[in-house]
């Protein structure tokens, strides 16, 4: 069994009590799992306002990872949100069951929302099965995505201030 030192608590323990890290020479984490707890609860709303800054600056990575994760496993994925039905199944039936006027409104949006993620995502492939490449806004770039996965710069957006200026002639 291998030792390790947490210089955080200075105490050496069996490295069954360090997170792994895959980063590190040893595979384990610097500080000990009970140290790292601690932290975190000590630390709490700082860490939440760092979590929520992040996946605000980098929605469109997340959102691209987690696609690609759910595609790349797909049938993990399927099992993984069929249990949680199976396991939820009178909340999703309460849901589903009732008439209210704000259930209605938010079935309605999630049903347009899914119809139109479907149409957008059967667009882009035939794009790229017709063309070889698709056009989209990205970090205020407009560029081309080929089939291949190369990223190629079109030209940059401009943040435009006020809407009354606004003229399709300045898109290109």
């Amino acid at each position: 069994m291998q030792k390790k030192y947490c210089p955080k608590c200075k105490e050496t323990k069996s490295s069954e009590y360090f997170g792994k890290d895959k980063r590190s020479k040893s595979g384990l984490q610097v500080y000990c799992k009970s140290c790292r707890k601690k932290y975190r609860q000590a630390n709490k709303e700082t860490i939440a306002i760092n979590q929520k800054a992040y996946r605000q600056a980098n929605k469109e990575t997340i959102a691209t990872q987690e696609k690609r994760w759910r595609q790349a496993n797909k049938e993990g994925f399927a099992a993984q949100q069929k249990s949680y039905y199976e396991s939820n199944k009178d909340v999703f039936k309460r849901r589903h069951m009732s008439s209210t006027p704000e259930n209605i409104v938010y079935l309605t949006k999630r049903l347009t929302s899914r119809r139109a993620d479907r149409a957008f995502e059967e667009a882009f492939e035939r794009a790229m099965n017709d063309v070889g490449y698709v056009v989209e806004a990205r970090d205020g770039w407009v560029v081309k995505v080929h089939e291949n996965g190369e990223i190629e710069r079109i030209e940059r957006l401009e943040a435009q201030q006020d809407s009354s200026n606004f003229s399709w002639s300045t898109l290109g």
